[in-house]
């Protein structure tokens, strides 16, 4: 049985490309991994404005595996 991991890296949100962004989301809505690894800076700065829309994005591409 087949088992696809996504991983990515680095999403540095607060400097984050929006077109990356749907183009990432795009990508999993189509190849719906089993696992999405995120590793990396996921803030330019330890904000918590910047951590909070990494976290909502990468919830929403979550509930996109798989379903």
């Amino acid at each position: 049985m087949p088992f696809s991991i996504l991983h990515v890296s680095d999403l540095h949100f607060g400097d984050c490309n929006e077109h990356l962004k749907k183009s990432l989301k795009a990508f999993v809505e189509n190849k719906k991994p089993d696992l999405i690894l995120a590793t990396g800076d996921l803030a330019e700065r330890p904000r918590k404005a910047d951590l909070r829309s990494a976290r909502i994005f990468l919830d929403d591409l979550a509930k996109q595996c798989c379903a």
